[in-house]
């Protein structure tokens, strides 16, 4: 076997070795233990692994419908820039293989071995803030990703010009608050301009509204001497949705749901931004009755939630909310101003369920 000791730690001249020897290289450094372990070496076998590894094709239907159900971080991200409109989208980033995960694996073992503790120390109030700031930005990306605004609800009756203000203003909101060389940073305006430029032409399902109402950090620690900062919190987010049905009716939806993140914030630039989410738990809906019911230590009664004066009125205000959910419409313009008149950027009803 050729000595990897003789070759460079980049790409070039790793083509010289076969699939199989660079995986034997990475098995023999793990078999070694812990005083031979090169790690910059193990992390350029990875990558010329990597760039062998056949991409999957990403489908476009699924990569919306887990916007929709907010499970997009399991929707591989694609490779290089995203896609220009109105062409389809760029191929998709090369999936983690298995043997590429077997490899990644051993080289967090061997770095384990080395010892390489980064800095950390406590977050400032001044840099909590600045934090939860990133991530409400960071939650608010997801949720508007293909918002737009137009008379039918699709994005044929927009011009050129105007779909492409929309995707360069989404496009600088996710460098603003996505590191950069980063799967998200590429997908989510890869998903933006595809759901822009091709798959909201014709098809009505249209975000007109999102935010986040609620961003509550439970845990925060700083690393790499402040550089990186691993994040806990629990947010509440919300959507406006209008949709054609198959019998060209037109029914409107108004999800709120709150989130259990955790997620590794980076410093680019002296700014803090979402290079990762390592866990996300769905929550409740803020339109879920069974709470009511419920006889758990973090839930209120429900004599506890009717006694109070403001929280009756925001059941009643749930209670006309969703007759308005409920009903279809005629016109795309009804639908709209019918969920239009759903308050949920002041009324956060999850806020019943603490």
């Amino acid at each position: 076997m050729k000595d990897p000791n003789t070759m460079p730690e980049t790409r070039p001249g790793w083509e010289t070795f076969s699939t199989q020897e660079l995986e034997e290289l990475l098995r023999q450094d793990f078999n070694a233990g812990a005083g031979r372990p090169d790690p910059r070496l193990t992390a350029a076998i990875l990558e010329e692994l990597a760039r062998r590894t056949p991409a999957p094709a990403v489908d476009t239907e699924a990569a919306w419908a887990a916007v929709r159900a907010r499970t997009l971080e399991q929707v591989p991200a694609p490779a290089g820039p995203a896609a220009p409109p109105p062409e389809c989208p760029a191929s998709p980033r090369r999936a983690l293989g298995w043997r590429r995960i077997l490899a990644l694996a051993a080289a967090v073992a061997m770095m384990v071995c080395v010892l390489v503790i980064s800095a950390s120390r406590t977050a400032s109030d001044q840099e909590i803030d600045q934090i939860r700031t990133a991530l409400i930005g960071a939650q608010e990306v997801q949720v508007q990703m293909g918002m737009f605004s137009s008379e039918d609800g699709t994005t044929s009756s927009l011009t050129e010009a105007e779909l492409e203000t929309l995707a360069t203003n989404f496009d600088q909101k996710v460098d603003q608050y996505y590191a950069q060389d980063t799967y998200t940073n590429e997908f989510y305006k890869w998903l933006n301009r595809d759901c822009l430029f091709r798959s909201h032409q014709t098809v009505v399902d249209n975000c007109i509204a999102g935010g986040v109402t609620q961003c509550d950090i439970t845990n925060l620690s700083l690393s790499n001497y402040g550089t990186e900062a691993t994040v806990s919190a629990t947010v509440t987010i919300w959507n406006k949705w209008v949709t054609m049905e198959e019998d060209g009716s037109y029914s409107i939806s108004n999800p709120i749901n709150q989130d259990f993140l955790e997620v590794k914030m980076v410093k680019e630039d002296g700014t803090w931004k979402l290079a990762e989410t390592l866990s996300l738990e769905k929550g409740m809906t803020g339109y879920d009755d069974s709470f009511m019911d419920s006889a758990t230590t973090t839930t209120k009664s429900a004599s506890s939630v009717t006694s109070n004066p403001k929280n009756k009125q925001a059941l009643e205000e749930i209670a006309q909310n969703k007759s308005i959910l409920a009903q279809k419409y005629n016109t795309f313009q009804e639908a709209k101003n019918a969920v239009n008149q759903i308050d949920v950027e002041t009324g956060n009803y999850i806020a019943l369920l603490n």
